[in-house]
């Protein structure tokens, strides 16, 4: 378990089973709660109030579902 002191507060993250959630933020939505487990590479999060957002990385192989991200 980790948390991440951000804009608003901390935000508490779990990393288990490869993958990581939100498991509380001090947003009042809660949108990165509810975005649950992520676990596949490319995969992002984010509480935007609280201004910390998270992203799964592809695991290094040559076979992963995206090739590039453009922004």
């Amino acid at each position: 378990e980790l948390q991440v002191e951000g804009a608003l507060g901390v935000s508490r993250l779990r990393i288990e089973s490869g993958g990581i959630r939100f498991l509380d933020s001090p947003c009042k939505g809660k949108v990165c709660v509810r975005s649950g487990h992520l676990d596949h590479g490319g995969e992002t999060t984010a509480c935007v109030p609280n201004r910390i957002s998270v992203q799964v990385l592809p695991a290094a192989r040559s076979d992963a579902a995206v090739d590039a991200l453009h922004y």
